[in-house]
């Protein structure tokens, strides 16, 4: 009950801070991620690394920070649950497509296993992917660290018109 509440709270917040206009407002997608992840794991001590394959492209608000938040808490729940000492984040802008990879060498857990309150923060994550016709995947064992893949099979409806 006490990681839902404290769920909760962390995304009313988030929601008060993208209406007054956030990161996101000021930077791009890789850009924002670099920005805000290092003050996440520095709790941790994880060695954190952002890497970007492909033509940076601006997707709409919308769009921008449902994958941003996705990689958020992926991000926050390696360093909160996972103990890992490296978190790799990988954007990949390919011609109409995009991919978001988030890898720790924590702990790892058995996804099926977790109880309903557990599963709060993966079925948030699960949600913004629906709401940006994304494919989520969260793969994970004891020992063998986390994997979260989120693919956009098309961007096309996403991204800003130039001009």
């Amino acid at each position: 009950m006490q990681g839902m509440l404290r769920h909760c709270r962390e995304e009313s917040r988030e929601a008060i801070m993208d209406l007054r206009g956030g990161l996101l407002e000021k930077m791009d997608l890789p850009a924002a991620l670099r920005k805000e992840l290092p003050v996440l794991v520095e709790e941790c001590r994880a060695k954190l690394e952002v890497t970007v394959t492909g033509e940076i492209r601006r997707f709409q608000a919308k769009a921008e920070r449902h994958i941003f938040r996705i990689a958020k808490e992926a991000v926050t729940n390696a360093v909160r649950h996972a103990s890992p000492s490296n978190i790799e984040v990988e954007l990949h802008f390919r011609p109409k497509a995009f991919e978001l990879l988030i890898e720790d060498d924590g702990i790892g857990f058995e996804v099926e296993r977790l109880s309903k309150s557990e599963r709060f923060g993966l079925q948030g994550m699960r949600e913004r992917a629906n709401r940006v016709q994304g494919l989520i995947e969260i793969k994970s064992s004891r020992g063998q660290g986390t994997l979260v893949r989120l693919e956009l099979t098309s961007t096309v409806e996403w991204e800003l018109k130039q001009g």
